[in-house]
């Protein structure tokens, strides 16, 4: 998937810097993944109102912030014909080592197409192409859709984080992938 990197141990900078887009299928269709734009803010924000039923839990500044951060995150969006139909934010956290999943959402028509999956995908070979061993994530404890396709990909609970959203005090599940395959050196 990340053939277009030519040396596969980077730091999470070097990492994210040579992040390129690359096609994927779902279903009938075959999408973009690509690094998101500060022009895609607008649709990240609708994503989220599709999402969580008109109510969006980061606002446009939260993304521009987000955005305006190269240095230590990427974002990346999922496009057909150029409309954005998903996204997730990777973010390095250097005192834990990990690469943290700040934010997946996608469109509620587009869900179980495997959209989602390959997201997750990408984070898994962002982290190991940084050489880091470890992705983590948080989830609200009433996501059981978002708790089971993070179980299949290998993530598990590490511990039970009360009230930590902040819009409706609602518990989460802070969740963990070790990756037991670090890349070769070659």
């Amino acid at each position: 998937m990340f053939s277009k990197f030519k040396h596969p141990r980077r730091r999470p900078r070097q990492a994210f810097e040579a992040f390129e887009p690359y096609p994927i299928e779902a279903g009938e269709h075959r999408l973009l993944i690509r690094r998101a734009l500060l022009a895609d803010i607008p649709d990240l924000v609708k994503i989220q109102e599709a999402v969580y039923d008109g109510y969006a839990p980061w606002l446009s500044q939260d993304f521009l912030r987000e955005l305006s951060s190269p240095r230590d995150r990427i974002y990346l969006v999922v496009a057909i014909d150029g409309q954005l139909v998903a996204f997730i934010g990777i973010v390095f956290r250097s005192q834990e080592e990990d690469l943290h999943i700040s934010n997946l959402a996608v469109l509620p028509v587009w869900q179980g197409q495997g959209i989602g999956s390959e997201l997750l995908l990408a984070a898994r070979q962002l982290a190991q192409s940084a050489n880091l061993d470890q992705v983590s994530l948080e989830v609200r404890r009433s996501n059981e859709d978002a708790q089971r396709l993070y179980r299949r990909h290998g993530f598990e609970m590490t511990e039970l984080v009360v009230a930590y959203y902040l819009d409706n005090q609602e518990d989460a599940l802070s969740m963990r992938l070790t990756l037991e395959n670090p890349p070769s050196d070659n």
